[in-house]
């Protein structure tokens, strides 16, 4: 949530670090709907830079987690990888950056 990044990153800044960007990513959005323009309306009063590139539900993303996989490995050339690769970009990192993550994640998830 907004309010906890707030505090981590009050956190870090008291111990004179530099806290990391944050932003708001709106997914398993389907592109071109009300609701989805009134999410993106809401996002935007809220503290944080909403994101222009957005995900949409799709199958590519369940069937990468489920296999406990990369969309890029998986189903590379997708509309999946497309949305990927413009979050990076917007985010400022590079696809190998995000990846790492990714991988770091799942280790502390999955052990």
């Amino acid at each position: 949530t907004v309010q906890v990044v707030q505090e981590a990153r009050g956190i870090i800044e008291s111990k004179g670090g530099t806290p990391p960007e944050a932003y708001i990513l709106l997914n398993r959005v389907r592109k071109g709907t009300h609701l989805a323009s009134e999410l993106r309306d809401a996002a935007s009063s809220l503290e944080l830079p909403v994101l222009s590139t957005q995900t949409r539900q799709l199958t590519a993303y369940m069937e990468a987690a489920t296999q406990r996989n990369t969309v890029w490995d998986l189903v590379p050339r997708s509309n999946a990888c497309e949305e990927m690769e413009n979050l990076c970009i917007e985010a400022g990192i590079t696809l190998r950056e995000f990846i790492n993550v990714e991988e770091e994640s799942e280790e502390l998830v999955h052990g």
